[in-house]
């Protein structure tokens, strides 16, 4: 979530089944955003899907060869966006923690600063 200081990351992982098999997914309260803190805003929801399917909640039967996508919710940020340090958040933009769209919306970024990326 956006904030002075950015929460975490979530992680974007892809699993493949070898062999026809039961797994069990829970991704805690569906749509669930971490919450901000002090004025940071909330992080991004996790979940889980079939790559090119459907979401995927509680216990599914795949197929050999089935690939799953699980996606970890981002953590909340700490303090208000409009406080975090413009260079911080050009970095970030940079290196692709975040997209053009949030940094836009969060940080105060111009767009005319972006075509120095």
């Amino acid at each position: 979530g956006a904030g002075t200081q950015r929460g975490g990351l979530g992680l974007c992982l892809e699993f493949a089944a070898r062999e026809d098999m039961e797994v069990i997914l829970s991704n805690g309260v569906p749509g669930h955003r971490p919450m901000g803190c002090a004025g940071g805003q909330p992080g991004a929801a996790g979940g889980a899907c079939l790559v090119g399917g459907s979401p995927l909640d509680g216990l599914h039967r795949l197929a050999a060869g089935s690939r799953v996508l699980v996606h970890t919710a981002g953590g909340g940020g700490l303090g208000p966006p409009s406080k975090r340090s413009r260079v911080a958040a050009m970095e970030d933009l940079r290196d692709g923690l975040v997209s053009k769209e949030a940094s836009l919306d969060n940080y105060g970024i111009k767009a005319e600063d972006l075509g120095s990326l």
